[in-house]
Formats: structure tokens, sequence, C-alpha cells
């Protein structure tokens, strides 16, 4: 998947959130006119009148609900595919580096983490360890120091010789392993990581606004109050669900 095909999947989820306000009026407008069909047959007592608008609004309720249902899993599925096909894209487009590159590359690491596990003081195992990351300038070398990181960074700030030092250095590690990590990234992965996050936000966000809860609550109360819960809505109401699908089939 590449990144224009993965914005398009954002742009996607976006469009259908504002989509759905119109998709609930719809429920909601027609709602009012069967209840105003009902209300308006003369032919029909108070008591006929009040039983078909007590139907129609459990029928309109489970549609509403299952409206919620299918607009979020139409929204959630491409978010999770794209985060999966990220996740995917970040850690096995690494370019590889030559084999001389490597093998001197391993040589001069294995030195200069020798020079940080053994100094005798934070100053020279920090020289040590700058030198390290800037040996480590191709993603795939970057993306192997990463892992090694922690431990050195640790190594570092402990040799320091009081807290004030050691906090400081804490917080220039963090600032060298953000370089590293940034490093150990492919060409993309930055837009690909944005994307990410944002199809985090949307999927863990509600879709819909506290002014469509409101409005549906005008069919039920109880249905609008499970629009971001629509699994546990089912699960309750399955015989009630079951009865009226079963005998609304343009459900």
């Amino acid at each position: 998947m590449d990144i224009m095909t993965m914005q398009e999947k954002v742009n996607y989820a976006q469009q259908l959130r504002g989509e759905s306000t119109r998709i609930y009026r719809e429920l909601l407008d027609n709602h009012r006119a069967e209840k105003g069909k009902i209300l308006s047959d003369r032919e029909l007592s108070e008591e006929g009148k009040q039983g078909r608008i007590a139907r129609i609004k459990n029928i309109d309720e489970v549609k509403m609900v299952r409206t919620a249902e299918h607009l979020r899993m139409e929204h959630d599925e491409p978010l999770r595919q794209l985060i999966e096909q990220g996740e995917a894209f970040i850690t096995s487009n690494l370019p590889e580096v030559s084999e001389t590159k490597r093998k001197l590359f391993d040589l001069k690491a294995q030195e200069l983490e020798g020079r940080i596990l053994f100094a005798t003081n934070a100053e020279n195992a920090r020289k040590a360890l700058d030198e390290l990351i800037n040996e480590a300038n191709e993603p795939a070398l970057a993306s192997e120091l990463r892992a090694k990181m922690p431990q050195l960074g640790q190594h570092v700030v402990n040799l320091a010789t009081n807290s004030t030092d050691r906090m400081a250095l804490n917080k220039e590690i963090g600032k060298l392993f953000q370089v590293v990590s940034n490093r150990s990234l492919p060409e993309g992965a930055e837009e690909v990581r944005n994307l990410m996050d944002q199809s985090r936000a949307l999927l863990e966000a509600s879709m819909t606004s506290q002014i469509v809860h409101t409005a549906m609550r005008e069919i039920s109360t109880l249905g609008a109050s499970y629009l971001d819960n629509t699994e546990e809505y089912f699960e309750k109401r399955a015989e009630v669900v079951t009865e009226i699908e079963s005998s609304n089939k343009s459900l």
C-alpha cells in the first residue's frame, strides 16, 4: 500500500463521519413521517394509534442501532488495515547495507560499545555513544542500534556523579534515542506514522456527535444510548431484534 492510498483511507473515514449526520437525519425524517401518518389516520382509535407508534419506535430503534453498527464497521475496517499495513511498511522496508559496510560497522560498534561499558566517567561514555550514533548512518544500522540504546544510554547516565547531572544526561540520551529512532525508519515512514496516529485517533473517537445523540432520542432513548456500543445493544436486545428484523425484511 502506498502513502496516497493510506491517505485516501483516512479521508474516507473523515468523509463518512460527515455523511453519518445526514444518514441519521433521514432516519429521523422517515420516523416522523410514519408517525404523522398514524396520528392522522381517522380510522384508528387512540389506543390503536399508540400501539402502532410503539411498534414503529421499536422498528426504527433497531434500524438506528443497526445503522450505527454498519457505519462503524465501514469506518473502522479500512483504518485497521491502514495501521496493520503501516506497521509492516515501517518494519520491513529498510534498504540493505553492503557486506563491506556491515563488517566495518560491526567492528567499530564492538569497539565503541566496549568504550561505553568500560568507561570510568560519564563524559567519555557519552563521547563514545555519540561516535556510535554517527556510525549508524543508515536505516538498517540505526535500527540495530535502537535496540541497544536503552541499555547503553542507561549505563552512561549511571556514570554521572550526582542527581543533577543524571537528570541532564537522561534528557540528552532521550533526544539521542529519538534521533536514532527517526534514522532507523524507511523513507516515507514519518508520513505513514502520522497517518497511523490519525487512524488510531479516529478509531477511538465517537462516530456520533452529541447533537445526533440528542436528536435520535426522539426515536428511542434506549437506542440512542447504544449508538457507540452497538455490540452490547444487540446482545441485550437479541430476542427483540430477531423478532423485529424477521417480520420487517426491509430492515
